[in-house]
């Protein structure tokens, strides 16, 4: 909580809209999403159907599971440095999955 007299950080969201048709691996607008630190960007995905996604490896923010009840990823942590190599992740709509990325920038 921000104490008098100081500025309370409101977080910035970078929408990545899901698509789906059965059969075919669900479609991410933007397929590589970028968010920067500095204006505590964080994802926030959204499909019409229930999805999953899944950190991969390492993920840059506190959580690696997301999904349609819990589609926020919040900022990434403070100790994940800005680099252009991309965190993969997997979405899950039904039985078909992408492999999109998040880029964390300074």
């Amino acid at each position: 909580m921000a104490t008098p007299g100081e500025a309370k950080i409101v977080p910035n969201f970078k929408t990545v809209k899901i698509t789906h048709i059965p059969g075919y691996e669900p479609k991410c607008d933007p397929p590589n999403v970028h968010i920067r630190k500095h204006l505590h960007e964080e994802v926030v995905w959204e499909c019409a159907e229930n999805f999953t996604v899944t950190m991969k490896t390492t993920t840059p923010f506190d959580g690696g599971n997301f999904d349609q009840g819990h589609n926020h990823s919040g900022e990434a942590r403070p100790e994940v440095p800005p680099s252009s190599t991309a965190y993969y992740y997997s979405v899950q709509v039904g039985s078909d999955i992408a492999d999109p990325g998040v880029i964390v920038d300074a």
